[in-house]
């Protein structure tokens, strides 16, 4: 027997040193009496306690919860799918497909209140995601703002990435600057937008032929209308900062410092 099966091991009042029987539940009680009685004698031991893995989505579920990121989704069955794809992009990096595959060994309806699905269903949660980007990104600013406390956060980080593409449909696929070494592939540029600590704020993806200074209009407009600030400093790498295109920041009205940083060693 261990503790994990049988919880009850403390001394209560009224009850002799041990288990505390008469508190077990009845499924708990049937299976002590089979024991006793010899009948799983002979079972193995992995059939007694084999199941679905629990703990990884559990305690990533926990942190969801703690940043905010599960209020802020929702939890209707999109949203508990959406949160799904979240938890298991950091463990399993894979295709929707995969993921349904990788759902079947851990425990997602006891832990999400998910059933059965299938990629068809991510992909519905995805566009869900997509038709409610701005609303769940300004939940997610008002939570990192309430935690920052007074006085509101001005500080902003922004970078882009590039992310080749292995087919040829993608809308927004094109050929560009290549910083992957995969000549010859469409891709995409992602910039994403962080607080000062570096959490996520929001994120936008772009033609794959888009440079990097053009991109900053977007973010603007993101910290002006749906973040309400009007004073800020962005932060950005030097061949971002200097570039003509910068300038948008000052005619969008807001007041603006720059930090033009040199290249990272």
């Amino acid at each position: 027997m261990s503790r994990a099966v049988f919880p009850s091991w403390r001394r209560g009042r009224g009850e002799s040193y041990g288990w505390g029987i008469h508190r077990w539940p009845a499924a708990g009680l049937e299976v002590f009496r089979r024991l006793l009685r010899g009948e799983l004698d002979a079972l193995p031991v992995q059939e007694l306690f084999q199941g679905p893995i629990f703990g990884l989505l559990f305690v990533l579920k926990q942190i969801a919860e703690q940043l905010g990121l599960t209020a802020a989704i929702g939890h209707s069955a999109l949203g508990k799918l959406a949160l799904f794809l979240v938890l298991a992009r950091l463990p399993h990096q894979g295709s929707r497909l995969s993921a349904v595959r990788w759902a079947e060994d851990h425990a997602v309806n006891e832990v999400l209140g998910l059933s059965s699905f299938d990629e068809d269903d991510l992909y519905l949660a995805l566009d869900d995601l997509c038709a409610r980007q701005e609303k769940i990104e300004q939940v997610l600013y008002r939570r990192y703002q309430s935690r920052r406390g007074a006085p509101p956060p001005r500080l902003f980080l922004y970078d882009v990435i590039i992310s080749y593409l292995e087919g040829e449909k993608n809308e927004l696929g094109e050929f560009g600057y290549d910083r992957d070494g995969k000549r010859g592939k469409l891709q995409i540029v992602i910039g994403l937008l962080t607080g000062a600590p570096g959490e996520p704020l929001a994120v936008r993806v772009f033609q794959g032929n888009t440079s990097d200074p053009t991109t900053v209009a977007d973010q603007v407009k993101i910290i002006k209308e749906q973040f309400q600030v009007e004073e800020l400093v962005f932060v950005g790498d030097r061949g971002m900062v200097k570039s003509r295109p910068f300038g948008g920041i000052y005619q969008s009205g807001l007041a603006a410092r720059s930090m033009r940083l040199g290249h990272a060693r």
